[in-house]
């Protein structure tokens, strides 16, 4: 196998599989090698076939760790590590990606609705002789007149949303990318 993409695919792999007993990771990449090399000569698979059957390294990798570390029930240092590796990798989304996105989107698009709003209240109040000194656009030796707030309130609303929207898409990227990974290492 001469192949650089699938040299670097196993190079990755080697990589990802982190803190697995050496002997453990010889045997892995030894049968991934097996595999794609069989998949070249009899099934006459190219290379970008084969590392799209595989899916991504770090997520097969991440399978093999989650395979090794359940195998055997007892305790080691090297297990401790392998889990600690193999929490790391899968969780990283879970625990941080997922929640900041979705967290952050709710947050500007809720946002995004009420400043305009607000921006409207402010004027209405003004039309009718009223003022609300707590809703407006303060800046330092600056002040914004009732209608000058009312379209910053709109400017910034739609600019609110429109950030929301992306940290929305950037979670569903994520997951679909995830997703599409993860179904590399059944198919």
């Amino acid at each position: 196998m001469v192949d650089k993409l699938l040299e670097d695919y196993l190079k990755d792999m080697h990589k990802y599989l982190g803190n697995m007993p050496v002997s453990e990771k010889i045997d892995i990449i030894s049968e991934l090698k097996s595999q794609m090399i069989d998949m070249q000569e009899e099934r006459c698979l190219s290379a970008e076939d084969i590392v799209g059957h595989f899916g991504s390294a770090k997520v097969l990798a991440r399978a093999y760790l989650g395979e090794s570390i359940s195998v055997d029930g007892g305790f080691s240092l090297k297990k401790l590590l392998l889990l600690l590796s193999y929490w790391t990798l899968s969780s990283l989304g879970v625990l941080v990606i997922i929640p900041v996105f979705g967290i952050c989107s709710v947050t500007f698009i809720g946002s995004g609705i009420v400043t305009p709003f607000m921006g409207t209240i402010k004027l209405v109040a003004y039309t009718m002789g009223y003022d609300i000194p707590e809703i407006g656009i303060y800046m330092e030796n600056v002040v914004f007149s009732p209608l000058s707030t009312f379209f910053l309130c709109l400017l910034m609303g739609g600019l609110l949303i429109l950030l929301g929207v992306l940290c929305w898409k950037v979670m569903l990227l994520y997951i679909r990318y995830v997703n599409k990974n993860k179904a590399g290492i059944v198919g």
